[in-house]
């Protein structure tokens, strides 16, 4: 361990549900992946509920990269919105809650730096906790984005799933995010906080990216 390195704070605003001598649920490890505007963050409002009818304290974070909406994560629609705690590693979780009440919700899981997930792995091994990783598995260029998901793969989830978004340029189901070639740097993945993209089908992702060379 780093012995350099800052734990990562207890957030003050954690998403608590009183445990009144109740036993927690059984603690599952689950990824969502999708392209932008695919629910990600709606599938996140219905598991924290299900954890607090569990009786497990929520505690979500996000990378500092990602600069919006402050401390907090909010769906596209703006129908839910969660306090966030901004970190860039997870070397030391210094939390006052039991383990074994606690869910930790990690969102934007592709702005990580590589490695940074694994260190997940070493908590979710020892212990009884329940964990929700949400992130792009693909960039704008139709590659894997990052380490991260083979980094949160060697976790052994309980659950995997695929969130699909309605593509922009016909009826079928989007996988992919593209970007708009006079709002993006092209020198970038996908930018935290942009608003210059839009998802697409496998089809219509493929003819963007040959009308944009």
């Amino acid at each position: 361990m780093d012995r350099g390195a800052s734990p990562v704070p207890k957030p003050s605003f954690a998403l608590k549900r009183s445990t009144d001598g109740v036993p927690p649920c059984k603690a599952t490890t689950t990824v969502v992946v999708g392209p932008m505007y695919a629910r990600k963050t709606s599938y996140v409002a219905g598991w924290v509920a299900e954890q607090h009818a569990g009786r497990r304290e929520v505690y979500v974070y996000k990378p500092s990269l990602d600069t919006r909406d402050g401390g907090t994560v909010r769906t596209h629609d703006g129908k839910h919105e969660f306090p966030a705690m901004p970190v860039d590693n997870f070397l030391v979780m210094n939390l006052s809650v039991p383990w074994s009440r606690l869910a930790i919700v990690v969102e934007e899981a592709q702005f990580f730096a590589p490695g940074v997930l694994k260190q997940l792995v070493t908590h979710q091994r020892m212990l009884e906790t329940s964990f929700l990783i949400v992130g792009l598995p693909n960039d704008r260029h139709m590659q894997p984005f990052g380490t991260w998901l083979a980094e949160v793969l060697s976790m052994s989830p309980t659950h995997v799933v695929m969130k699909r978004g309605t593509c922009e340029r016909c009826p079928n189901d989007a996988e992919f995010t593209a970007a708009h070639s006079d709002v993006i740097d092209p020198s970038k993945k996908i930018v935290p906080g942009s608003d210059g993209y839009f998802p697409l089908c496998r089809a219509c992702m493929l003819e963007h990216m040959r009308d944009s060379l």
